[in-house]
């Protein structure tokens, strides 16, 4: 039996599971069918159904098995400490996350962040925001376990003459230390102004660096960069609303 064309959809109001026939519920202008939420059709919004076929009988009555009835706050991972399992981490990932104080990760990204630039090569007064935990969106919502580092900083009161010369000297000395660039071209902006992602091949981290050398208004050009860690797993007792 092909369950391709069923949509398996809960009521957050009443805690319910609903099997329904895709070819079922297919509204107009919706030649693909699908499920009606998030499409703005409500939970109990009235769809015009047909009688139900014997193959959507067929998948009903197979629910239990192909769905555990735990509830669904745990099946549909809602409510409070929404902490994925530990294979879904990885799968996720990629990688199973290191397990790290927050403080040490903070200084590494901070570290890493003064390399760049000296990297870059020119003149300019760095922007003093440092280094913050933030939640490992998609695995950790509620930021209780895994947690990730980020860098959002500026390098001011450069000249816009010396952003093609820092753009230059990341492009040779980021391989040299061990960053492989994975972006060198315009930004997806009307001013198109250049832009260099990276990632790190041995400690995941990922930079993007932008030389906005033309900005709307009476915005002075700068090197924006964003520097992000990968995700960790804090050491147990750690609570990371106050790390």
């Amino acid at each position: 039996m092909a369950f391709s064309r069923f949509c398996l959809q809960a009521s957050a109001d009443f805690g319910m599971l609903y099997l329904l026939d895709l070819a079922e519920v297919q509204q107009p202008g919706d030649p693909q069918g699908g499920c009606s939420v998030g499409r703005g059709v409500p939970w109990n919004a009235s769809l015009p159904r047909r009688p139900p076929s014997s193959a959507t009988v067929g998948a009903v009555s197979l629910l239990p098995a192909l769905v555990p009835l735990r509830g669904c706050s745990s099946m549909f991972n809602t409510g409070r400490g929404r902490v994925a399992k530990p294979w879904k981490v990885r799968w996720r990932l990629g990688y199973t996350p290191e397990v790290r104080a927050v403080r040490q990760a903070e200084d590494e990204v901070n570290r890493m962040s003064s390399h760049l630039v000296d990297a870059m090569g020119i003149h300019g007064t760095p922007s003093h925001i440092p280094a913050a935990a933030i939640p490992c969106s998609g695995i950790d919502p509620d930021f209780t376990t895994y947690y990730r580092v980020d860098h959002p900083w500026a390098l001011w009161e450069a000249g816009a003459d010396g952003f093609d010369t820092a753009m230059d000297n990341l492009r040779t000395r980021l391989p040299e230390m061990g960053w492989r660039i994975t972006k060198d071209g315009p930004m997806n902006s009307r001013a198109r102004n250049p832009e260099i992602k990276a990632v790190h091949t041995i400690s995941r981290h990922h930079v993007a660096i932008e030389a906005l050398k033309t900005r709307s208004g009476n915005l002075k050009p700068q090197m924006d960069v964003t520097l992000v860690s990968p995700c960790y797993r804090a050491p147990e007792g750690t609570d990371l609303s106050r790390a």
